[in-house]
């Protein structure tokens, strides 16, 4: 801390969270925080895949899987946010 004029601790969503919803366990859906994780740690995302995705979710976590997906390949991205 002396060495610093100040000090963020940026804990974030340690964990996803179900919605509840039908199909969110299904084929080809991924959890925000466990895709940006594999992401940031250099493991394989290409389980990931498609030209046009939807991200589920209005924080944070799906702002930066949008813009992460994009950089990846994906053209479009839509996201999906109700409130």
């Amino acid at each position: 801390r002396k060495e610093y004029d100040a000090v963020l601790l940026a804990v974030g969503a340690p964990k996803s969270r179900k919605l509840g919803i039908p199909g969110e366990d299904g084929e080809g859906v991924v959890h925000g925080i466990d895709f940006l994780k594999a992401l940031n740690l250099g493991e394989d995302t290409s389980y990931v895949k498609g030209k046009r995705v939807s991200v589920i979710g209005g924080g944070d976590v799906a702002i930066d899987a949008a813009r992460s997906l994009i950089r990846l390949g994906a053209v479009e991205v839509t996201i999906v946010y109700c409130r």
